[in-house]
């Protein structure tokens, strides 16, 4: 077991006391839940993310990523994988008809997906932004720049990986109205069937140096500069930053959501050693030499500090 503890009773009051989610249970596609149903389902996820996923995180935190120079590849945890989703709907509801195999292929092959935005001097202004994109004959277009701080930028986890790269097309406008959106993949593949061809012109050059979330193979990307980085315009539209959004929202949550439950679990571990932690007798009884000794979530000032944790998480 790792130290992750869920707090199902605080997922239980949010969902039906505070938001009434009790209202359409029985009803419409949720027909077939009830309440009953649904706290049996909260508790199969609490059993598993406290176990086997939090078991995965300790091992995959303590190794860190690995970086061969060679390759470009770096390791991921298996977790990482289901990230995809969310970007083969951005693919499928935002692409042609065409790019929604891509979509299709994401999910059928376990495709990863990163999220490519942040250059050496755009990073919050992402209006500012150099890497360039080219249209060629064929309708594809030929990217080039560097992109920092990319996510999951390099990885073994699938055999492919499909980049959706912010550029700016040649004869664009200034800012970020003047940005679009790639998909570029690692490997060029039959669109078909999936299968790969040769590489892309889109490499890993390093691993960024962090503090933390040292499991996050956070790469810099440089992309046309040993052979042509080939992309393809998402729906054939120069709407960049509006579709990129429909992926940072969800993205943007999702760290939101990491904070929370940090947060949770750590005063969760707090709120369960200090009931176990003895250490001192009660305050009202400690001139008295033979008082008994208390688990330290007795004394006020550890209470206070309890109290503190459980307002922010």
């Amino acid at each position: 077991m790792g130290h992750y503890i869920a707090n199902l009773r605080d997922i239980q009051f949010c969902l039906f006391d505070l938001l009434g989610r009790e209202e359409i249970l029985g009803k419409g596609i949720f027909a077939d839940i009830d309440k009953d149903t649904a706290n049996g389902m909260l508790d199969e996820m609490k059993r598993l993310s406290e176990n086997e996923i939090a078991a995965s995180f300790v091992e995959a935190d303590r190794l860190g990523v690995d970086f061969d120079p060679k390759t470009g590849e770096g390791k991921l945890p298996e977790i990482h994988i289901y990230v995809s989703a969310s970007f083969a709907h951005v693919a499928y509801s935002l692409g042609t008809d065409e790019q929604k195999k891509i979509a299709k292929l994401m999910l059928d092959k376990g495709w990863t997906a990163t999220m490519v935005l942040t250059e050496p001097d755009a990073g919050s202004d992402v209006g500012a932004g150099r890497s360039k994109a080219v249209k060629q004959a064929d309708g594809s277009w030929h990217i080039t720049g560097t992109k920092r701080f990319i996510t999951s930028g390099e990885n073994d986890l699938g055999e492919n990986i499909m980049h959706f790269v912010l550029a700016r097309p040649e004869g664009g406008a200034v800012g970020t109205k003047g940005l679009s959106l790639f998909l570029v993949p690692k490997y060029h593949f039959n669109w078909d069937t999936g299968e790969l061809g040769a590489r892309n012109g889109v490499y890993a050059t390093r691993l960024e140096h962090k503090m933390g979330l040292n499991v996050s193979a956070t790469a810099e990307l440089n992309m046309g500069e040993k052979e042509p980085c080939v992309g393809y315009l998402l729906g054939e539209v120069h709407d960049g930053i509006r579709q990129m959004f429909k992926i940072i929202e969800y993205a943007r949550m999702m760290v939101g959501t990491k904070a929370i439950s940090t947060l949770s679990t750590g005063y969760l571990n707090a709120l369960s050693y200090a009931k176990s932690r003895v250490q001192g007798p009660d305050l009202t009884k400690q001139l008295d030499k033979a008082s008994p000794r208390v688990t330290i979530i007795h004394h006020p000032d550890v209470r206070r500090s309890l109290l503190t944790q459980k307002a922010y998480a």
